[in-house]
Order: C-alpha cells, then sequence, then structure tokens
C-alpha cells in the first residue's frame, strides 16, 4: 500500500509532535504536498534558536521526506 501525503495527514502529525498553543498555517504549491510551506507560532519553537526549530519540525518528517513523498518544505517560526 503507497502512502499519500494530504493537508489532514500533515495537520495530524504536527498536532502530534508540537507544542499545543502551536499555530500552523499550511500552504503547498502543488496539489501532491510535494513543495510545502509552514508558518507555525509556537511559544516552545520561538524559545530555541531558528537552525533547532527548523531541525525539530523538519525531523517530524523525516520519513517522509526520505521516501520523497514530501520533496521541500519551507518553514516560518513566528514569534
Amino acid at each position: 500500500m503507497t502512502q499519500t501525503v494530504d493537508q489532514e495527514y500533515i495537520v495530524n502529525k504536527l498536532q502530534e509532535n508540537l507544542d499545543k498553543d502551536a499555530v500552523v498555517e499550511i500552504k503547498s504549491r502543488d496539489k501532491a504536498f510535494k513543495h510545502l510551506e509552514f508558518y507555525i507560532t509556537s511559544s516552545q519553537l520561538s524559545k530555541i534558536p531558528l537552525i533547532k526549530a527548523h531541525r525539530s519540525v523538519l525531523n517530524i518528517f523525516k520519513d517522509e521526506l526520505d521516501q520523497n513523498l514530501i520533496h521541500a518544505i519551507s518553514i516560518t517560526i513566528k514569534k
């Protein structure tokens, strides 16, 4: 069975892994959800260095990136 990535899948995965007060806006540059943009407001992520915050988010989708289900993620951390 082939795994697919859609907005619901992404939202669920982020909600499972980010702090409870995090607010996430997701945009996709294509219908296949391979090129994504995340705009995240999170008290947890805003307290750590930007590179660590980006790594934390990218690690949530490590398997999907490795399997090329997601090709690219642009991340903006809002304070």
